[in-house]
């Protein structure tokens, strides 16, 4: 009786409740807000005041930073509004067709049309589209993008199944249990995390904290203006991930490159830093607090700091604070 679905009342009831599997994409700025982030920042208006100072003292020729503050605004609005562009490309993959089973009649809709309570078909290569459970069938499922543990897991009637995973094998029958914002995998992108993170200044290794081979080293000078640079990354920016992380490139994890000492080119992804505070500095070391959003690599955030103090920060230690609300 559950493979004849929903009746099509059952579904416009579902509809007019807002059971609906869709999830509204929060991850990407809208352009105007790229662009007002990037011109209306902490430093620009501190170089906008001293160049209205100089204006006015008729000293043009000290106003030879401009070029460079302007030619920085215009990289850093063009890298966001390509990186909006990606991931609007795809939030648009992601809204796949499947075919979905009502008054015992099929039907192919996308991924967004879905309802509470739909009985669906999957096949292997088929992403699960919302938290639901198997009715009839037998599919091997890989669940690493929600785990990021690779390994098969076999699906049989009554098994669970979460969105976001995908079949690798097989074919089943699935009730859907939880759509939309209530799914497992809107419930973990939507999830920030908060860390206490402890930074020394003056040497940069390869893996961005006090665990791997140093690199470089350097003099830290006098009076850096830590806790300036500090507040100015609470903001959204495309973030390079680390080379020692286990995000894929051409289907190998990155650090499998760094082993191997291949070169590679680190994907760049848009993070947002929604707090952060300084704690404690001295002269070479400090501590900072951070609420970032899903995806935010800390180290990373960390030796992005350094670079514009003028130098290496490698993270030290790290503490996870809180996760969610």
């Amino acid at each position: 009786m559950e493979e004849k679905g929903l009746s099509l009342e059952e579904v416009q009831n579902m509809i007019n409740q807002g059971k609906v599997n869709l999830i509204e994409n929060k991850s990407s700025k809208t352009a105007g807000e790229i662009v007002r982030s990037n011109i209306f920042t902490y430093f620009n208006g501190i170089f906008a005041i001293l160049a209205f100072l100089l204006i006015i003292t008729g000293s043009f020729r000290s106003l030879t930073f401009l070029p460079v503050v302007i030619a920085n605004t215009l990289i850093g609005i063009f890298q966001q509004l390509r990186a909006k562009k990606v991931l609007d490309e795809l939030a648009l993959l992601d809204v796949g067709e499947y075919t979905v089973i009502r008054d015992g009649q099929e039907y192919r809709i996308a991924s967004d049309k879905l309802v509470l309570g739909d009985v669906i078909k999957l096949e292997s290569g088929c992403q699960i589209p919302a938290d639901g459970y198997v009715i009839s069938g037998k599919a091997g499922v890989n669940e690493s993008l929600l785990t990021g543990e690779p390994d098969e897991i076999e699906k049989t009637k009554g098994s669970e199944l979460r969105s976001g995973s995908f079949l690798t094998a097989g074919s089943l029958i699935a009730k859907l249990t939880q759509v939309g914002k209530d799914s497992y995998v809107a419930k973990l992108t939507a999830k920030d995390k908060e860390y206490i993170a402890e930074v020394e200044l003056g040497y940069e290794t390869d893996t961005y904290d006090n665990t791997g081979k140093v690199l470089r080293k350097k003099i830290v000078e006098e009076n850096l203006p830590i806790e300036e640079i500090i507040k100015s990354y609470k903001k959204t920016y495309l973030q390079e991930v680390p080379i020692y992380s286990a995000v894929k490139v051409n289907g190998k994890k990155l650090y499998e490159y760094a082993r191997n000492n291949q070169k590679i080119e680190c994907p760049k992804k848009e993070v947002t830093i929604k707090e952060i505070e300084l704690l404690e500095k001295n002269k070479t070391s400090f501590t900072i607090k951070t609420l970032v959003t899903k995806g935010c690599y800390i180290r990373s955030l960390i030796h992005d700091i350094g670079m514009s103090l003028n130098t290496y920060a490698t993270m030290t230690s790290l503490i996870r604070t809180r996760q969610g609300n």
